[in-house]
């Protein structure tokens, strides 16, 4: 009896693991559509990020952080001020963000309500 115990807890303890998912980063690069435009970003574990237009040309970097469902993000564009952002994942390849508090009116333009697909390694 002790044995199927032991074996029961064991297989609850690994389902319970297997069955958990992970919560998406956005550490990686993305295709981010806000307003029409499209362009590429890059989100760095050490908490920066570029932005690049179609052509190539830097848009926008800065710093970045994730907290559970928060994303702040500051850029040079803004000066020291932090936009906070909720963001939510759709899956592990896609997401939005919606405002929650920016003094910067331009960022918040640009980002509020954008919508962003992960651009997988070929």
């Amino acid at each position: 009896m002790k044995k199927v115990s032991k074996v029961l807890v064991v297989f609850i303890m690994f389902s319970t693991l297997a069955f958990t998912a992970g919560k998406p980063s956005i550490v990686g690069k993305w295709t981010v559509y806000s307003h029409g435009d499209s362009l590429t970003a890059t989100f760095n574990a050490d908490g920066t990020y570029t932005a690049n237009s179609p052509t190539g040309e830097e848009a926008a970097s800065g710093k970045y952080m994730e907290t559970d469902d928060t994303f702040a993000i500051n850029d040079e564009n803004c000066g020291s001020t932090w936009g906070k952002y909720k963001i939510t994942y759709y899956g592990e390849d896609s997401l939005d963000l919606k405002v929650i508090t920016d003094s910067c009116a331009d960022r918040m333009e640009a980002v509020n309500g954008i919508t962003a697909k992960r651009i997988k390694d070929q």
